[in-house]
């Protein structure tokens, strides 16, 4: 469907980040008086001022080019075959190659039409706007949409501080401690000095189940020891498939991330 959102006719693009930007200042502004549902609703504006602003796919994109992948997945062309029509990326959430299936075998091909540019000022809009609907969501308990809007985010960057501990607080409320205390480990890592942030740490750890163990299997009841080394599988260089020798793969290009 965001595709199909992309292709069809569209407003000036110059207009249509203007008109994004602006909804995006409404919403702060609602946001500092109060009135969260108000900001809410400007933020959901700017978000189709947002989906406006996108061009059509070219036909075919650049090394290093800046890319929409999927609704909430988003990378940079690491290798680009246009004379085959193939290109490889890296996802910008992770910082890591995207793979057709497990890390480590092969590197997910991608067409120029399934591609859409995003440019720095767009990426940067909707880097936010993810953002403050994770904040916004928080205030209004609405938990399921803060987990969301806080991963939306951190598609867009996974290191992202205020994204992770967004991400935290909204499972915390969820009644899942365990999970959460691993993204809101993260985000003290971010943030060493954050009051609130270590507040609901702990808050975490007091809650969850004393068999927990943490996403790197590395913390659990015997005790915390994150914060060593992590282990990143680097991709190779890989050559175009020749067509005609295209095997069928999964297409996992709509997933969020």
């Amino acid at each position: 469907i965001w595709r199909a959102i992309a292709a069809v006719a569209m407003p000036d693009e110059k207009e249509a980040v203007e008109a994004c930007a602006a909804a995006k200042a409404e919403g702060n502004a609602a946001y500092a008086k109060g009135e969260l549902q108000t900001a809410m609703e400007h933020y959901v504006a700017a978000l189709e001022h947002w989906e406006s602003a996108l061009r059509p796919a070219p036909s075919s994109h650049e090394i290093g080019a800046r890319v929409r992948y999927s609704q909430h997945g988003f990378g940079v062309v690491m290798s680009a075959f246009t004379m085959f029509d193939e290109y490889f990326l890296k996802d910008l959430g992770n910082d890591q190659a995207i793979w057709a299936g497990e890390p480590g075998g092969e590197l997910k091909r991608y067409s120029a039409v399934e591609l859409i540019p995003v440019s720095q000022e767009l990426f940067d809009l909707r880097f936010a706007i993810a953002q403050n609907l994770a904040a916004v969501s928080l205030k209004l308990e609405r938990y399921k949409e803060a987990i969301d809007w806080a991963n939306a985010a951190l598609c867009m960057d996974g290191k992202a501080p205020k994204a992770l501990m967004r991400l935290g607080l909204g499972l915390l409320r969820t009644g899942k401690p365990g999970p959460a205390s691993d993204w809101l480990a993260a985000a003290q890592k971010a943030m060493p000095n954050d009051s609130e942030v270590r507040k609901l740490l702990r808050e975490a750890e007091l809650k969850r189940s004393p068999t927990w163990v943490c996403a790197n299997g590395c913390c659990g009841p015997w005790g915390i020891v994150c914060g060593g080394p992590v282990i990143e599988t680097m991709a190779e260089a890989v050559k175009p498939r020749l067509k005609g020798t295209a095997e069928v793969t999964k297409d996992c290009s709509d997933d969020d991330c």
